[in-house]
């Protein structure tokens, strides 16, 4: 990325790439896996080919912890013997918030017929296992239908696949979290893509 007016461009296979700069602009050079590079162009740097050399970086996660999820009935049980302390004021107690959707309508007056979500029914689409299931497979279509629309035409670009397996199958690879397909740019898709795809070919 050329810093000084803020244009980007991405390498091939090869690690090679060429973009617009000028003597004194400055340009940052970065990749997963690597420490970001970044220096100033001289009048000696437009003199052929640039060989910049990337050192390698590793990458520590975070530490995560696994607790053990209660059955539905052991949930069931330990909320019945919940006990309700005597100060309710302390307790600060979010309930959702009531949802009215029309359902049908009467035949003989015509008026909506209404349903309306309570606590029971909060806890219900929360907690039980065919809700989370069927909330689980909502997300995955719309992660998909995500993927189709803003992701499929970029990482046939990238990649040069032709076969539309192989390209679902290299999505499924990059597994980009769905806030990031929606709110990022174009470029920054056709970025990370390209990062993707050289582990993918490497592993």
């Amino acid at each position: 990325m050329n810093l000084s007016d803020v244009s980007g461009t991405i390498s091939d296979k090869a690690g090679q790439f060429e973009i617009k700069a000028a003597p004194g602009d400055s340009i940052l050079i970065s990749g997963i896996g690597y420490k970001s590079h970044r220096f100033k162009l001289e009048e000696a740097d437009f003199d052929g080919r640039k060989k910049i050399l990337m050192l390698s970086e590793l990458y520590e996660l975070q530490t995560i912890e696994i607790y053990n999820v209660p059955s539905p009935e052991e949930f069931e049980q330990a909320f019945l013997e919940l006990e309700v302390p005597k100060e309710m004021a302390q307790i600060q107690v979010k309930m959702p918030v009531f949802k009215k959707q029309i359902i049908t309508r009467n035949e003989e007056t015509g008026l909506p017929t209404y349903t309306i979500e309570g606590p029971i029914t909060f806890l219900y689409e929360k907690f039980h296992p065919h809700q989370r299931r069927l909330a689980a497979s909502r997300a995955k279509l719309a992660k998909y239908n995500a993927y189709d629309k803003h992701l499929r035409s970029l990482a046939i670009q990238v990649t040069g696949y032709e076969d539309r397996r192989e390209i679902d199958e290299f999505m499924r690879f990059c597994d980009l979290p769905l806030e990031t397909v929606l709110n990022s740019s174009e470029y920054e898709l056709t970025v990370l893509l390209e990062r993707f795809y050289l582990m993918y070919e490497q592993g």
